[in-house]
């Protein structure tokens, strides 16, 4: 007939505590009743802070319900502790919370990275397993109504030739986290991602991306109030691997030495140094197609920047013509009709034009009608693209 300390000394089962009606008690009778006030109490107390280590065990901590967490140590483990024992705790610094599907169950069934400030509750599932049930991350406001959303937004690839690095500047961000909550950060500023490492203004992957691989940029908390920059394979619905709150700034396609683009973001819209010559070819028909996948990241992006331009030769008799069509469909887009005299060139220069991106990753182009045409050429020149997200 021991006098419990600790809630884990106490039975879910009353008659499985002490005193029984048969025991002698004596003189230890107020010893279990204020063993027992002060196990309540303590449910409801704060108990001393922990600094955080490998297996960081909350649960060994039996003078209060609520405690700080200190360090920046990364967490794999809260220790162990009978089943359904829960403790919320606050968080006084940027840390990692490594998921494990077991051991660890977090929200969002990834790695989560805390900032100053942000609350928890986990409960023991017993055998050293815990279930965060909760998670309050600092200055995050309901789900309802929430959005992306992104201010100020210009970049630019980060030298005068191709590069790793890649900076973008943001007056406004707003990012989501796993549950949908909202976080605006002001002020973000200018931010540099260097996909030659990784990590925080790296990239999310150990490994460095291919040529021509389709990189995405995201705003990701960088652990001290304020955001970083990340590259990932991943698409904007799913984010960076290891973060639960992010942004979507843009997509990339890398060029063939596994480097950004040379070009300038303002908004969603990035536009490419120069342009590239898609399409230098005499055609007759229309819909010839012309693949823009090595250039374009067409799994995200909305629209692509095209210029053509036709040159036509009229025949040897008579007045020729013709049109210069260009579409991001099968379906005819004509521009206007280019006349000619006899055996007389002449060309049909139009403005950028926006196409929507499709499946086969293809703009088309080509010749509708003509008359009295000796020969007819179309270029089509790529100057950027619109990003989703």
């Amino acid at each position: 007939m021991t006098v419990p300390s600790v809630i884990t000394d106490l039975n879910v089962v009353a008659a499985s505590n002490s005193p029984a009606g048969t025991d002698p008690v004596g003189s230890t009778l107020d010893d279990f009743l204020r063993a027992g006030f002060a196990i309540v109490r303590r449910e409801q107390a704060q108990g001393a802070a922990i600094a955080s280590a490998s297996t960081t065990n909350i649960g060994g901590n039996t003078d209060g319900y609520y405690l700080h967490i200190t360090g920046t140590t990364t967490i794999t483990s809260f220790g162990t502790v009978a089943a359904g024992v829960s403790r919320v705790v606050v968080f006084d610094a940027a840390l990692t919370l490594t998921y494990n599907a077991t051991s660890l169950i977090l929200p969002g069934l990834a790695n989560i990275t805390t900032a100053a400030g942000d609350v928890a509750e986990f409960v023991s599932e017993g055998s050293g397993n815990w279930r965060c049930t909760r998670y309050i991350p600092i200055g995050m406001s309901p789900a309802s109504g929430a959005s992306y959303n992104i201010y100020g937004l210009t970049g630019i690839s980060n030298a005068a030739t191709p590069t790793t690095k890649f900076d973008v500047t943001a007056s406004r961000v707003t990012t989501l986290d796993a549950l949908g909550r909202a976080r605006v950060y002001s002020s973000v500023g200018a931010k540099t991602v260097d996909i030659s490492v990784q990590g925080l203004g790296g990239r999310d992957q150990a490994s460095a991306f291919s040529a021509n691989a389709k990189v995405n940029l995201f705003y990701v908390p960088d652990g001290s109030g304020g955001l970083s920059i990340v590259a990932s394979g991943n698409t904007f619905a799913t984010g960076p691997t290891g973060y639960t709150e992010f942004c979507p700034i843009m997509s990339h396609k890398l060029n063939g030495g596994s480097q950004f683009q040379q070009g300038i973001l303002r908004g969603k819209d990035f536009f490419l140094n120069g342009t590239v010559n898609l399409v230098s070819s005499s055609v007759s028909s229309f819909p010839t197609a012309a693949s823009y996948s090595l250039l374009i990241p067409a799994d995200e992006a909305m629209e692509i920047f095209v210029v053509s331009n036709a040159t036509i030769v009229g025949g040897s008799s008579g007045q020729g013509s013709a049109v210069m069509n260009l579409s991001g469909t099968t379906s005819t887009q004509q521009f206007p009709t280019i006349i000619v005299g006899p055996s007389v060139s002449n060309s049909l220069p139009i403005s950028m034009i926006r196409l929507p991106v499709n499946a086969a990753t293809s703009v088309y182009y080509g010749q509708a009608g003509g008359t009295n045409i000796s020969s007819y050429s179309q270029n089509v020149t790529i100057h950027g693209w619109q990003s989703g997200g």
